[in-house]
């Protein structure tokens, strides 16, 4: 179960937890639990809210439907961290906005080795301190993403609530509304962001900072995305289990598996009762493959203008499932045209 559920999915289903809800996993909307594996599983740590500092990553929980969502520290005083009453002011993520709450509402998030960046261990040396200070120091000198523009609005529409003097210069310099920048109007349609760069840093090591910082989120979406092409889908699994030649064994059936063998000759050794139980596992596993395409095309939708490399890598899935179906849609045919041929000789026979 997760503790800090950021989706309407991953809510715990309190029917499910008592024992009451009607539903499967795959058709309720809640969570009846997510399967991990034994390694994946870190020691908890209790939150540490003292290493807290303007830019620190957190989640904050919504009062309205009790999901959190992502946001960034923008004041906080750590000499109230123990104080029952103490509150902090984030910015959200997503919309950008700023709101006040309650420190019992706000989580920490950890760093990739799963600590919250407490003190150094005593036993390390100083050298690997002196190394560890001076990345933290590199980290606290990124530049920091202070407004981000909405693209759902147009240029200038902030200056509705001024006198819109910007705008009215743009006009006069032969600005035209809704086109780009530039004498042919191509260049960029978007206002420039709002960046605080740390004091007393030269302008070539803030940006040097930067490059540094993207760098490592491009390598580490490139990993998981390697990572998760590793993975054994859904379509690998239900092959092995239907047309490899491990399924067939354990039937029984290795001679159907020679070279040059059609797959048609395999359904004629089986009896009536076994053409019907295949013919049962087949069209149960296209539904399967139809609900996650379902699952899918919603996963695709979501992710359509957030995430683009999470965007194909859905789409690939599709497309394997969608493949899958096709396979499975053709086993089917020859089932039943296996069947429509045993029953037409049986009336001969019985003629």
């Amino acid at each position: 179960m997760f503790t800090h559920p950021t989706a309407p999915a991953m809510k715990p289903c309190h029917f499910f937890l008592e024992g009451r809800c009607r539903f499967s996993s795959e058709q309720c909307r809640f969570s009846h639990g997510h399967s991990v594996e034994l390694s994946d599983l870190c020691e908890y740590l209790e939150p540490n809210f003292t290493t807290f500092r303007q830019g620190s990553l957190c989640l904050v929980r919504n009062e309205s439907d009790g999901l959190w969502q992502h946001a960034n520290v923008v004041e906080w005083d750590s000499c109230l961290a123990d104080s029952e009453a103490a509150t902090l002011t984030v910015r959200m993520s997503h919309s950008g906005k700023t709101a006040c709450v309650k420190l019992e509402d706000v989580a920490p998030l950890a760093d990739h080795d799963g600590s919250y960046g407490s003190e150094s261990d005593d036993e390390s040396d100083g050298v690997t301190e002196i190394a560890c200070d001076e990345e933290e120091m590199d980290k606290d000198d990124i530049p920091i993403v202070m407004w981000v523009p909405s693209a759902d609005q147009p240029l200038g529409e902030w200056e509705k609530h001024t006198k819109g003097i910007g705008s009215k210069l743009m006009e006069k310099m032969g600005y035209i509304w809704g086109q780009g920048l530039g004498i042919r109007g191509n260049g960029r349609t978007e206002p420039v962001e709002a960046v605080v760069l740390p004091q007393g840093k030269s302008l070539d090591k803030c940006m040097e900072l930067r490059e540094s910082n993207m760098k490592k989120a491009e390598a580490k979406i490139e990993g998981r995305y390697h990572k998760a092409g590793l993975k054994k889908s859904v379509f690998d699994f239900l092959n092995d289990k239907i047309f490899t030649e491990k399924h067939i064994k354990a039937h029984g059936r290795q001679d159907c598996h020679r070279k040059g063998h059609p797959a048609s000759q395999s359904l004629k050794e089986k009896s009536d009762r076994g053409l019907s139980v295949e013919s049962l596992q087949v069209t149960e596993e296209i539904r399967k493959a139809e609900r996650e395409i379902s699952r899918l095309g919603r996963s695709l939708l979501r992710n359509k203008d957030r995430d683009k490399v999470m965007h194909g890598r859905v789409k690939q899935k599709i497309e394997e499932q969608e493949k899958l179906i096709s396979q499975l849609k053709s086993r089917e045919r020859n089932i039943y045209t296996e069947q429509q041929h045993r029953k037409g000789n049986d009336k001969l026979r019985i003629f």
